[in-house]
């Protein structure tokens, strides 16, 4: 059975806001926002991603919208995907396996080991 982890996308930065808060910047505006809005998901190894963006009751109409206000969208759709790039390219296969490599197969020693 594979495990669902929720990803939530926010600009970095700008305010003092912690990390794991409720309230965080809205993906287009940057004003303070609890609101999320389901992205995509990803499907790795043993495990599902969905990304859900934060984004302010105004700023979820005009994405509602995207025939409306394409320019608005394209902005939207290049942030959120910079923003699952930077999370996706920050972990690797390797962090979701026990996998044994070449250095532990081997003992290592040091001149300080000596």
């Amino acid at each position: 059975m594979k495990k669902t982890i929720k990803k939530e996308l926010f600009p970095s930065g700008g305010d003092n806001l912690p990390l794991d808060g409720w309230f965080q910047q809205c993906v287009l505006c940057y004003s303070i926002t609890a609101n999320l809005f389901f992205l995509e998901s990803h499907t790795r190894v043993d495990e599902i991603i969905e990304f859900y963006a934060h984004l302010c009751s105004p700023c979820t109409k005009l994405i509602k919208n995207p025939e409306k206000n394409p320019k608005v969208f394209e902005k939207y759709e290049k942030r959120c995907n910079k923003l699952i790039t930077n999370h996706l390219m920050s972990t690797t296969y390797l962090d979701y396996q026990d996998v044994e490599t070449e250095e532990e197969d081997y003992e290592v020693s040091s001149p300080l080991s000596q």
